[in-house]
């Protein structure tokens, strides 16, 4: 299960990380994560930040100065 995998190997910092790079995925993508689809795409983007080879980041994301 990928929480109880996120729960038991990954820290805190890790975490805030993630979090942070959600919030810039909903945001710039416009999710709306009471749909499937949505929710869908975040778990598989939290999966590939936490455990893969890194999350993407939206083309029009533009890093803030």
């Amino acid at each position: 299960m990928l929480f109880r995998s996120i729960f038991e190997n990954i820290s805190e910092e890790a975490w805030h990380l993630w979090m942070a790079h959600q919030t810039i995925l909903i945001n710039e993508n416009h999710l709306v994560l009471f749909k499937p689809e949505h929710r869908k795409y975040i778990e598989e983007q939290m999966e590939q930040f936490l455990f893969g080879k890194g999350a993407e980041l939206p083309a029009q994301f533009v890093k803030p100065e």
